[in-house]
């Protein structure tokens, strides 16, 4: 079952490093852990 109560919830987030135009996106479980990552360089 993908039920929020068992821990199927997800929300995404994403920041854009200022210094290196780097785009950060996160995938955050219900208690705000991390369990996927991608960073994604600027175009050149």
């Amino acid at each position: 079952m993908n039920n929020p109560v068992f821990g199927h919830q997800f929300f995404g987030e994403v920041t854009i490093e200022a210094a290196t135009e780097v785009m950060t996106v996160r995938f955050r479980d219900i208690n705000g852990a991390v369990p996927h990552t991608t960073e994604i360089p600027p175009r050149d």
